[in-house]
């Protein structure tokens, strides 16, 4: 016969007791039925563990090397579990972000999921949408936050986690923009399949003429290169607070754009990680990465001014 966990724990928790009535109580069950479930492991096992009498029931030897025995395995199981719970928490947990893990919402998030599990140790990577999302396929990483993809494996899974405005960046930008500021001006982004999407985009939004030029480089390259005036930048708004000197960034008004920032990860995955790096539910469908909505705009006020350069920024101080 092989023991089940509960056959055990009946057994133990009789001898500890020192009586079916007790073992019941602490069980929650009828003393009928822990006496009859310990006489049928008794039958099994074909020896007697305990010795009844009118005051309770004792472990005859049998009985006690049977509850030795149990108890030795039962603490060899929970030190297996702890050691198992310990190297899940010391496993490197590698999330990517298409931007910056320095600032905004992603900064803030990364230090709570620090938070919430001290032992982990994460690793990060900085990289285009698409790229990221080809990596948790290829199973290079667990998480990726990315803008909305258009489309995705069905063998991934996408959380929604927050809506990021998008801002323009450009050089002696003054007032609200709109997407007709583009017009006729080059768009500096990364190469890749981010700038083909990105190109979908503006092209659906149908309202302005860009002339789109991708860079195989760092953010921070593009920033500097829309400082010196070889173009313009449409940033998320983490990303439009450090500034290059003589770069100027200002929103678009919330009717206009915004990008919501998904959890990607395979659905296969059962890192318990994830718990905290993504938010379950469902993944909304039906929306572009630029999503043109009239909501929000009342109950944000009304469109916030330019974000002055750092040299601007600097002469305000003084």
């Amino acid at each position: 016969m092989k023991l089940l966990a509960a056959d055990i724990l009946t057994v133990v928790s009789a001898a500890e007791a020192g009586s079916f009535a007790k073992a019941a109580r602490r069980l929650g069950a009828e003393q009928s039925t822990i006496s009859r479930r310990v006489r049928t492991i008794e039958e099994a096992l074909g020896v007697i563990l305990f010795d009844r009498w009118s005051g309770g029931a004792r472990l005859t030897e049998a009985g006690r090397i049977l509850v030795e025995e149990a108890s030795r395995c039962g603490r060899a199981l929970e030190a297996a579990v702890a050691q198992a719970r310990a190297a899940t928490a010391s496993t490197p947990f590698r999330l990517g972000f298409a931007w910056s893990f320095s600032c905004g919402e992603a900064a803030r998030r990364l230090a709570a999921l620090r938070a919430s599990r001290p032992s982990l140790r994460p690793r990060l990577r900085e990289a285009g949408c698409a790229e990221l999302v080809s990596l948790v396929l290829a199973h290079e990483l667990d998480c990726a936050w990315v803008a909305e993809p258009h489309e995705l494996d069905r063998r991934l899974a996408a959380s929604p986690l927050w809506w990021e405005r998008l801002w323009l960046a450009a050089t002696g930008l003054a007032g609200t923009p709109s997407w007709r500021d583009l017009d006729g001006r080059t768009l500096l982004c990364r190469a890749g399949a981010d700038a083909a999407e990105l190109g979908a985009d503006l092209a659906a939004l149908g309202e302005a003429r860009v002339r789109l030029e991708a860079h195989d480089c760092s953010l921070e390259t593009l920033k500097r290169m829309a400082a010196a005036g070889d173009g313009v930048l449409v940033l998320p708004e983490s990303l439009a607070d450090d500034l290059p000197e003589g770069l100027d960034a200002a929103p678009f008004p919330d009717s206009q754009a915004r990008r919501r920032v998904v959890a990607v990860y395979r659905s296969d995955d059962r890192n318990p990680v994830l718990a905290d790096a993504a938010v379950t539910g469902a993944r909304p469908s039906g929306q572009t990465v630029l999503e043109a909505t009239s909501q929000g705009a009342s109950a944000r006020g009304p469109p916030l001014p330019p974000r002055p350069s750092a040299a601007k920024r600097s002469a305000v101080g003084r």
